[in-house]
């Protein structure tokens, strides 16, 4: 089970196939189920956060049947509530601190990858593929923005607002000076792909967490 929900988790920025995504979010939610029908003491976990999760996910259901062309709204609606109660499945997967660490690390080299191309696409694509997202008349000055495998450079910078805060947990967590600065090197390249993305709603993001972040570190500050 923990392992047919980790692939999707891991792969999900990774993959450009929807239909591919999907298959692997349904053998996850499938896992899961067939573990909960042959264990028949176990119960679902429920975090507190899990009911806003599914009333988020009925009211987009709701929204999505409602619709003024519920056939062409049913195919996006149906994979956003799937992926959005992803999060409560991927939460039963997960049953022990090993497996945790394992997921938050294999997260944070998806997302390293993830940032190296899009460093990547900064300096060797032609800039005139990121046109569609820059506004060259209010700001002229910005020639490229990179979206790496997510197509979107604001959705680029709304993943690695997930991401980053994981990675420099992991430096802190880190029993070895070598790992953690292997995991400073790998904080350090989601940061410079997020300046590279232009997104400013990114970067108010990624410093909202990071107060958050110190509130959760130590109160005082």
């Amino acid at each position: 089970t923990y392992i047919w929900c980790l692939i999707p988790a891991v792969l999900a920025p990774l993959l450009d196939q929807t239909m591919v995504l999907l298959c692997l979010a349904a053998v996850g939610f499938f896992s899961v189920a067939v573990r909960y029908g042959c264990e028949r003491d176990r119960r679902l976990y429920m975090s507190p956060v899990n009911k806003y999760i599914v009333l988020f996910s009925a009211v987009y259901m709701i929204a999505t049947i409602t619709s003024v062309t519920p056939s062409g709204s049913l195919f996006t609606g149906l994979l956003t509530v799937l992926v959005t109660l992803f999060a409560i499945i991927f939460d039963n997967a997960v049953t022990t601190k090993r497996q945790t660490d394992l997921a938050i690390r294999l997260f944070v080299l998806a997302g390293t990858l993830v940032s190296l191309y899009g460093i990547y696409q900064y300096f060797y694509y032609d800039p005139g593929s990121a046109g569609a997202w820059i506004d060259s008349d209010k700001f002229s000055d910005i020639t490229n923005r990179v979206y790496s495998t997510l197509g979107n450079p604001n959705v680029l910078g709304e993943y690695l607002i997930l991401i980053t805060p994981f990675s420099f947990a992991c430096v802190l967590t880190a029993k070895t000076w070598p790992k953690r600065l292997l995991f400073l090197a790998f904080t350090a390249v989601m940061l410079l792909c997020m300046l590279f993305t232009s997104s400013r709603g990114g970067w108010l993001g990624l410093l909202f967490a990071a107060a958050v972040f110190a509130i959760m570190l130590d109160a005082r500050l």
